[in-house]
C-alpha cells in the first residue's frame, strides 16, 4: 500500500515526487543525497506536491498518469516528468515525449537503465533549480538598486505627507483648545446665574459661536490627514515588497498581466516628479505563464528608465497592455530624447548603459531581457524610446494522449 511522505520539504534541495505503485526496489535504487523523495498515492496528491521532478505511472488510483503529467506542466510547464510506462509500445512513447513527458521508461529497460534515466532527470531538474536561485539572487539585488533611486522621491513623498498631516493635527489641536474656551465661557455664565437670574442673551451668544460654528474644515483636516497615513503606509509596504528577499518559486504559474502593470504603475507614482504625466493603458489583457514578481521588476525598471530621460521629470510615459488570441504586447512609452544610436545594437547587453552620471550600472536592460526569455517572451527597442514586449497567451489545457487498450 503506497502512503503519503510526511517530511518536510526543504526548498533548498531538488524533490522527486513518485505516484502510485512504481516498484519500490526502483525507488530505492534512486535514493542518495542531494535530493528528496516522496512518495503519494493519486495523482491529485502528486500534482499539487511541491516538487523538482515527477515520476508516474500509466495508471493511478484517480487518473492516468499522462492526464496527471498535462496537470503538472500546464501550471509547471519547465517541469521534469518522467512516465513509468509499464510495456507501451515505442511509438505509444514517443506520444507521451511529444505531449511534454521528460523521459520515459518501461520495463523492457533494465532497472540500471530506467534509474539512469530517473537521475538524469533528477540532475537536469536540479540544474533549473539552481540557475533559478541565481536568477533570483541577481534580480534582489537590481530590486535594491531600484529601491535605491526611489530613496529621494520617498523621502521627498514622505516628508510632504508628515508635513501636513502635522499641520493639519496642530490646526485641530488649536480648533479643540477653542472649543474647550468656549465650554469654559459658558460654564462661567452658568456659575455666575446660580444665585439670581440667568443671563440667557449671553448663554445665546455663547452657545450660537460654540454649535453654529463650521466643521467642514475639521473634516478637512480629517480626511487630509487620513490621506497622508494612508499614502506613508503605501509607500512603506512598496518598499518592504520590493526589497524583501523571497525564495522565487522554481514552478512559473499563470497571472494577469493587467495586474502586474497596475501595481508597476504604483511604483511609477513614487518615482514621477508632479509634471510627469503618467498614462496607463489596458486595451486587452490575458493570462500568461511565469513569475508576476519578476515581470513587475521589468515594468518598473523600463518605467524608470522613462521617467528618469525626462527633460526636468516634464513630459509623458506610458504603459499600454493589449492581447490577441496568441500574445499579450507590453509597450512603454515615453516623451524623452530617446536611445542614443551608438548603444542601441548593444541596448540589453550586460554593463551598458546611458546613464553613467546617474549611476547605472547597465544591468537592469540586461536582467530584463532574461526574464522575459524565461516568460518565452521578446523585448525591443521600436523606434527612439519604444520598448515592447510580447509574451505568449496562457495555453488552454489540452486534450491528453489517448491510453493505448
Amino acid at each position: 500500500m503506497t502512503t503519503t511522505a510526511t517530511t518536510v520539504h526543504d526548498p533548498s534541495e531538488p524533490r522527486l515526487v513518485v505516484a502510485g505503485d512504481i516498484d519500490p526496489a526502483l525507488v530505492t535504487s534512486l535514493r542518495g543525497p542531494g535530493w528528496q523523495i516522496a512518495r503519494v498515492a493519486t495523482g491529485a496528491e502528486a500534482a499539487a506536491a511541491p516538487a523538482s521532478a515527477w515520476l508516474l505511472p500509466l495508471r493511478l488510483p484517480d487518473g492516468h498518469g499522462p492526464e496527471i503529467m498535462r496537470a503538472i506542466l500546464s501550471e509547471h510547464p519547465d517541469a521534469v516528468v518522467i512516465i513509468h510506462a509499464a510495456s507501451a509500445s515505442t511509438a505509444f512513447c514517443d506520444r507521451l515525449v511529444d505531449s511534454g513527458a521528460w523521459g520515459v521508461i518501461t520495463s523492457q529497460e533494465s532497472r540500471r537503465a530506467a534509474t539512469g534515466i530517473v537521475r538524469a532527470g533528477l540532475a537536469i531538474a536540479a540544474s533549473r533549480q539552481r540557475i533559478a536561485e541565481l536568477q533570483t539572487a541577481l534580480e534582489h539585488a537590481n530590486r535594491l538598486q531600484i529601491a535605491g533611486q526611489m530613496s529621494a522621491e520617498v523621502a521627498h513623498e514622505v516628508g510632504n505627507s508628515v508635513a501636513y498631516v502635522s499641520a493639519n493635527l496642530r490646526y485641530l489641536a488649536d480648533h479643540a483648545e477653542w472649543r474647550g474656551q468656549r465650554r469654559g465661557e459658558l460654564a462661567a455664565t452658568l456659575d455666575s446665574s446660580a444665585d439670581g437670574e440667568v443671563d440667557f442673551a449671553a448663554m445665546r451668544g455663547q452657545l450660537s459661536t460654540w454649535l453654529h460654528g463650521d466643521d467642514s474644515e475639521e473634516q478637512r483636516c480629517l480626511d487630509e490627514t487620513m490621506d497622508g497615513v494612508r499614502r506613508i503606509n503605501q509607500i512603506a509596504r512598496s518598499l518592504r515588497s520590493l526589497t524583501c528577499r523571497r525564495r522565487r518559486r522554481v514552478h512559473p504559474r499563470r497571472f494577469s498581466v493587467e495586474d502586474v502593470g497596475r501595481d508597476a504603475m504604483a511604483y511609477a507614482a513614487v518615482k514621477a516628479s508632479a509634471r510627469t504625466e503618467l498614462v496607463y493603458r489596458v486595451e486587452g489583457d490575458a493570462e500568461v505563464i511565469g513569475h508576476p514578481d519578476s515581470l513587475l521588476q521589468v515594468l518598473i525598471n523600463l518605467l524608470f528608465n522613462a521617467i528618469s530621460v525626462l527633460p526636468e521629470g516634464q513630459g509623458r510615459v506610458s504603459l499600454t497592455i493589449a492581447a490577441d488570441a496568441d500574445n499579450v504586447s507590453i509597450t512603454v512609452d515615453d516623451d524623452g530624447p530617446g536611445v542614443a544610436e551608438e548603444v542601441r545594437g548593444q541596448l540589453f547587453e550586460p554593463f551598458v548603459t546611458t546613464r553613467e552620471a546617474d549611476g547605472g550600472t547597465g544591468l537592469g536592460l540586461s536582467i530584463c531581457r532574461d526574464i522575459v526569455d524565461r516568460h518565452k517572451g521578446s523585448i525591443a527597442l521600436e523606434g527612439d524610446s519604444r520598448f515592447v514586449i510580447s509574451i505568449p497567451v496562457a495555453p488552454v489545457i489540452a486534450g491528453v494522449v489517448e491510453l493505448a487498450a
